[in-house]
Order: structure tokens, then C-alpha cells, then sequence
């Protein structure tokens, strides 16, 4: 990719700005503010893994509320929950509710319903279904970049008319380390998870969408962080609490190392690996500096033993490197060129899904990479702060399409031997489409 004079200058001076912004520590606040985000009262729900009959929820709601659930159907069925749990933290405004339910079906919508048990007048409903994991054509939409502070309520209104299957938050759902609270740690993850559930317009969507959920820097608790990072057990513990993501409760879903998981759908595996836990921050050459050893085996392991394709969502980008942002191939590059060699080595085909950057683009990975041409589609963002210029200033020989709207990917993929088939488009607010693509890998 020929880059002009012009473009150089831009690109340095982009990365002078973000070197400058990108390392703030939390008490120095954002970069920039758009405006006060509107946090709700009321209940925030997330409907979590799911499978044909097996569902569960996560409700962040005041802490001193109680509420009572069932499931009804418009077939006069009633489901009372498996189990309920609810988690709170000392000194915070806010609890976790979690809630499991057994016996449900495919092919009917069914209303969550909440009862707050103090004040009869205070009641929730809101309508979900089922998973169907046989399903041979899934539609999944893939999100990432979603900063509270800068909230578009109507990109994630956009999202749910589109009906997905499922949803794939791989990154940055939350912005733990900006603000300017002197608070830390687990108090500090707890109550800015806690404010992004109450902001975001998906959390109070009547129709739930099932979520599978993986992090990056800013929802791991520090920007461009790994390892090293004082509270990253208590940040494991904060991020699984406040999703909905037990196996018990799913039948095709198995947690991995860290926050990571995998599971199957119509032949496809999906897996949200955990880039954060096991990261050496910054360069470095030893072997497994981006996804730590044990994570890469059980991958490894998945992914030969698996008949067919397999998506592997990453938080930063894996391919693309750029001066001033994180990939697997640019800052880790012994690790990368392993995994790799072992991916190339399987008859079994994979492609690459990220988030991070704040554009959106679809990159080619050349056939000499794997043997075969695989892509590496990267979903950024649905609100958070624009590069400048990106993403036509920034230099990739791969891309072959690409937007700097606020946007989200959706995908519809069918298998197809080793590899599968999938549709494309990237998805802005008031149902305008900025590119689609017909893909075969």
C-alpha cells in the first residue's frame, strides 16, 4: 500500500496525539468528553449463554432491591429458576442478580418477568428466546469499543432489529480506567461495570439477545496492559461476575483459561480468547507472551480435534501492526509465528475476528499464511472516541474494506467442508449498511 508524503505526516502526528491521550492513568480522566452519560434506575439485563433449552441472565439493579423471576410463555407455560444468586461488594450502590432457567424450547418467545419484592407497582418483563446450536446458518453480530461516556443509544437500537442469533462482545464493552475517581481496584472495576450496565441501551433492550463475552485492555482494568497489572485475579473474578457465562446452564459452552471460552454452533467453533491475563505488556519475544501457554494448548487442541471451521476472536487486532496500537503479530512476534505454524498444520480452516482500533476493516490474509485464504475481520467501534483520519491514513497492504463509522459487524455464516461460506456487512444506525462482503475461506 503506496502512502503519500501527506499521509506520513498525518500518521505522525496520529501518533504523537495517541501516545500522548493512550497512556493516561485513570485518575487523569479521558482524553476527551462528550457529554454526561444517562445512567437508568431501572433493572439492567443481559440474557447470557444460552442453548435450546437452557438460559440465564445477569440483572445489575440497586442494592437494596430484591426481585422475584419467573418465565412465562404466550402458551400459558410457567418456569420458575434453577437457581438465583446474588453478588454485591461493600461500599457499592450496585448488586448482581444472576438467574437459571431448565425446560424451555425453541421456536417461541418467552417473557423474563421481575417483581421487586417490596413495592408490587415496581415489575420488569422482558421478551428472549431460545438457541438453536444445530442451527446450520447462525447470524451473530460482533461488537467491541463501547464507551459509556460516549453512549449512541441508537446503533445498539439498530443491532436488535437486525435479529441476531447471538452476540459477540470481544473487547472494551467497558472503559474501567477513565474517569477521574480516586477510587481503585476492586471497588473501581466493580462500580464502573456497574455504570456501563446502567448506560448502555442493549442492557434495557425489550428483546434480549444472548452474549458471549471476551475482554480487552480497557474492561481488564488498565490501557495496554497484561499481566503486570496489580488487580488482574479480582478483574477475572469482576468480569465473569457481571456476564452470564456458566457452563451448567449451556450445553455447548466450556470455559478455558482466564476469562476465555468456546463454544459450537451449526458445526462452527467460536472461541474468546483471553488476550490480557497471560500478556507480557508491550514487545516482547519470549514464547508465549500474548496468550500464556496453557491458553494456547487447550486452542490448539479445540481447534484440530474440531471437524470443521473454526472463528477466533481476539481483543486486539492479530495481523495488522501500527505504530501506535497493539497487535499479536507486532508486539509478539515469537508467539504469533508459533500458533501460526500449528494453525497452518491443521486440515481445519480458521478465521480471525478483533476489536481495538476504533475503525472497522476487513483484512485478506494471504493463502502462503495457512495454505488456504483466510481473513481477519475487525469490529470497531460501537461508541468510542474516532482516530482521526483512520481508517484511510493508516497503512495495511491487507485491508480490503473498511469504515471509521461507529458501526458493529454482522455475519451470517454457513459451513462448508473444512472452511464456510459468510456474509459481511458492516452496520451503522438508521439501518445504513457501509460495506458488504461475500466471503469463502
Amino acid at each position: 500500500m503506496a502512502i503519500s508524503r501527506r499521509q506520513l505526516l498525518q500518521l505522525g502526528l496520529l501518533t504523537a496525539v495517541t501516545t500522548a491521550t493512550g497512556t493516561l492513568r485513570a485518575e487523569e480522566g479521558p482524553p476527551r468528553r462528550l457529554r454526561a452519560p444517562t445512567r437508568r434506575t431501572t433493572p439492567s439485563i443481559l440474557q447470557g449463554a444460552t442453548d435450546e433449552s437452557r438460559t440465564q441472565f445477569s440483572v445489575v439493579h440497586a442494592v437494596e432491591e430484591r426481585y422475584a423471576f419467573q418465565v412465562t410463555s404466550a402458551r400459558g407455560g410457567t418456569w420458575q429458576p434453577d437457581r438465583i444468586e446474588t453478588l454485591t461488594l461493600a461500599g457499592q450502590k450496585a448488586a448482581i442478580t444472576r438467574v437459571f432457567f431448565s425446560g424451555l424450547y425453541l421456536g417461541e418467545d418467552f417473557n423474563l418477568m421481575l417483581q421487586e419484592m417490596s413495592q408490587p407497582n415496581k415489575a420488569e418483563a422482558r421478551i428472549f428466546r431460545m438457541l438453536d446450536t444445530r442451527n446450520p446458518r447462525p447470524r451473530f453480530a460482533v461488537c467491541s469499543c463501547m464507551d459509556d461516556n460516549e453512549h449512541a443509544p441508537e446503533i445498539w437500537r439498530d443491532l436488535v432489529q437486525q435479529r441476531p442469533d447471538f452476540i459477540l462482545f470481544i473487547g472494551d464493552s467497558v472503559y474501567v480506567d477513565y474517569g477521574r475517581e480516586r477510587d481503585s481496584g476492586e471497588a473501581r472495576l466493580w462500580r464502573r461495570f456497574a455504570e456501563a450496565r446502567s448506560t448502555l441501551d442493549i442492557f434495557f433492550s425489550q428483546r434480549l439477545v444472548p452474549i458471549f463475552a471476551t475482554w480487552d485492555d480497557h474492561d481488564f482494568g488498565l490501557n495496554d496492559s497484561g499481566r503486570e497489572y496489580p488487580h488482574a485475579e479480582i478483574s477475572r473474578k469482576n468480569f465473569m461476575s457481571f456476564y452470564a457465562m456458566e457452563p451448567s446452564h449451556c450445553s455447548i459452552l466450556e470455559r478455558g483459561p482466564g476469562v476465555s471460552s468456546r463454544f459450537v454452533i451449526g458445526g462452527q467453533q467460536f472461541f474468546l480468547m483471553d488476550d490480557r491475563s497471560y500478556r507480557i505488556a508491550g514487545r516482547s519475544n519470549e514464547r508465549y507472551a500474548h496468550w500464556g501457554q496453557e491458553q494456547e494448548e487447550w486452542m490448539l487442541a479445540h481447534a484440530a480435534s474440531h471437524p470443521g471451521m473454526s472463528w477466533i476472536a481476539n481483543g486486539s487486532q492479530v495481523f495488522p501492526q501500527m505504530p501506535f496500537k497493539e497487535s499479536f503479530s507486532g508486539e509478539h512476534p515469537v508467539q504469533f509465528a508459533a500458533v501460526s505454524e500449528a494453525l497452518r498444520r491443521l486440515n481445519q480452516r480458521v478465521i480471525f475476528l478483533s476489536g481495538d482500533v476504533h475503525f472497522t476493516e476487513i483484512s485478506q490474509v494471504e493463502k502462503d499464511a495457512f495454505g488456504y485464504q483466510t481473513y481477519e475481520l475487525t469490529s470497531s467501534s460501537i461508541h468510542s472516541g474516532k482516530l482521526p483520519g483512520a481508517p484511510d491514513i493508516i497503512p495495511n497492504g491487507r485491508r480490503i474494506a473498511s469504515t471509521g463509522n461507529r458501526n458493529y459487524l454482522l455475519i451470517e455464516s454457513i459451513a462448508d467442508g473444512y472452511g464456510c461460506r459468510f456474509g459481511v456487512e458492516s452496520r451503522t444506525p438508521s439501518n445504513r449498511v457501509n460495506f458488504r462482503l461475500d466471503l469463502t475461506v
